[in-house]
């Protein structure tokens, strides 16, 4: 007897993918030990090159009623499907993880990335909106 295992779709597989050549090519690029707005600068310029569609820094408005009382801001929007959010600290923690959901959920978009550049590695950590 065979057991044929679904297994969703893999969300954005191509896009993703892309992001994190780009970010690996950063860090081998420059290294480890920089601060988070060189890893910004340097994979602006990747995702140039990879003739990808982002925009960096969009503010957010939080709203309360028809007042704006806040404002959030990621670091790269994707293609208008992926929010790309850069750490450079010594390990990801919990609240990077809400602040990618809270980003999702205000955005109404499916897919945030998380990117570690750590001084010896990258490491990319996907979230996804499941109340869309």
């Amino acid at each position: 007897m065979t057991f044929q295992i679904n297994k969703p779709e893999f969300l954005f597989a191509d896009l993703s993918y892309k992001i994190n050549g780009c970010a690996y090519k950063v860090h081998n690029q420059i290294g480890g030990g920089l601060k988070e707005s060189a890893y910004q600068n340097a994979l602006e310029i990747e995702l140039k090159n990879a003739r990808l569609d982002f925009v960096p820094q969009k503010q957010i408005a939080i709203m309360y009623f028809d007042s704006k009382v806040s404002s959030k801001v990621p670091d790269l929007i994707v293609d208008n499907k992926i929010v790309v959010e850069l750490k450079r600290r010594r390990r990801l923690m919990p609240d990077d993880y809400e602040q990618a959901r809270g980003y999702l959920m205000r955005m109404k978009l499916q897919l945030s990335l998380l990117i570690h550049f750590g001084q010896e590695y990258v490491t990319v950590k996907r979230v996804i909106n499941e109340v869309i």
